[in-house]
């Protein structure tokens, strides 16, 4: 009888733990679906996410779990595209959650890929069967100059500042603009960046302008010398001198003098786009709050960029 009572006991605990586990979950009466039916991103966007939304009442969070059919034979999951995670919770104060995705840039000119991503469960609402799945075009662009460019890159360098004039070596990303902005077609942003050390600095990042002839199918990059890099940077670690604590850096280029800050430094860009070749080195000046120039912070020459496939 012993036995018994406490198998009925354990069983019962682990009925209330369930009954506890359903709980957390919202019970209202809130419907899910897919926040858009169409969705299209260009291949070199990276990470985006596709919205799932909730209408009607919530008291409580709710999950929802996608999956992948896929209608496009040339659109392989984990291959041309990765899935962060299949399942979000939406919190009670929330009525949109984010599946993200991140897309991988082959820097091969291919057909459009596309994709469906279909709601397989819900906990803690009810599905809209109607507006159940989002169709996602990935579009080509690899067939656009401009586009072509953005993604991720290796950066290898000569360091200048290094006693054995030693190769650093680092990752970077050239972040395209989106068509509507006025700077697409012309600009890039380049971040992060390394110091002298080989340390790649989240915070640094600096404007990158782009030309393509048309006629010679060439394209040129330039960083403008002069432009800031980094902000409000402190190098006053050690309480020596507060004029540090508010620092900038800036770009330049050695000359006769020391160095420049006016003109840009050009990089040539490989027909294939896959490498970019700068001819002069790239220095970063440290400005003190006083705007003297106060040391160098990186001095790279021979600098390649590689595009990482």
């Amino acid at each position: 009888m012993k036995k018994i009572f406490l198998l009925i006991a354990a069983c019962t605990g682990l009925l209330f733990t369930s009954c506890g586990d359903d709980e957390k979950f919202n019970t209202g009466d809130a419907v899910v679906s897919m926040g858009e039916p169409e969705y299209s991103v260009k291949e070199s966007k990276g990470l985006f996410s596709v919205p799932v939304s909730v209408t009607g009442v919530q008291n409580g969070p709710i999950e929802v779990t996608v999956d992948v059919t896929v209608t496009d034979e040339n659109c392989v999951e984990d291959k041309h595209y990765l899935i962060t995670s299949k399942t979000v919770t939406i919190p009670a104060s929330k009525n949109t959650g984010r599946i993200e995705i991140k897309l991988v840039d082959d820097h091969i000119i291919n057909e459009d890929r596309t994709f469906d991503l279909n709601i397989t469960d819900v906990k803690g609402a009810k599905l809209n069967l109607e507006q159940a799945t989002t169709h996602v075009t990935i579009l080509d662009n690899d067939d656009l100059p401009y586009d072509r460019m953005g993604g991720s890159w290796t950066v290898t360098a000569t360091n200048l500042m290094s006693e054995n004039y030693d190769e650093v070596t680092w990752t970077t990303n050239i972040q395209v603009y989106d068509d509507n902005d006025p700077l697409y077609g012309r600009e890039y942003q380049v971040t992060p960046w390394s110091d002298w050390t080989g340390e790649v600095l989240d915070i640094l990042s600096f404007p990158l302008n782009f030309s393509y002839n048309e006629s010679t199918r060439k394209a040129t990059v330039t960083i403008q010398l002069g432009s800031t890099i980094g902000e409000d940077i402190n190098f006053n670690s050690d309480g020596s001198n507060p004029d540090l604590e508010h620092c900038s850096i800036i770009i330049a280029t050695p000359s006769s003098t020391g160095h420049s800050t006016s003109g840009v430094l050009t990089g040539t860009v490989s027909e294939d786009f896959e490498t970019i070749t700068f001819d002069y080195p790239m220095m970063g000046l440290i400005i003190s709050s006083t705007s003297q120039p106060y040391a160098y912070f990186f001095n790279f020459s021979n600098m390649k960029f590689t595009f990482n496939k």
